[in-house]
């Protein structure tokens, strides 16, 4: 599992915009954003890192398509 996926903005907090987006729960068989906090990406113990970083590219698109602006990564993968 992974929190604080994104970095907030100074004018939208990445959580609140996924959440207002309809993104929870957005995701892969294995990979998904948390149905509690949206800047949580879950993994049900089966997922791998191409699912997560598939996850987390069409995430991105989708915030930005739905807010305008593009949030950076928070979370450190290699």
């Amino acid at each position: 599992n992974c929190g604080s996926v994104f970095k907030n903005r100074s004018e939208l907090k990445a959580g609140t915009t996924i959440d207002k987006s309809g993104l929870k729960e957005f995701g892969l068989e294995h990979v998904k954003v948390s149905s509690k906090h949206g800047n949580f990406i879950e993994n049900d113990g089966e997922g791998m890192a191409k699912e997560f970083f598939e996850v987390v590219t069409e995430l991105t698109q989708e915030i930005e398509r739905y807010s305008g602006y593009k949030f950076e990564l928070e979370a450190k993968v290699y």
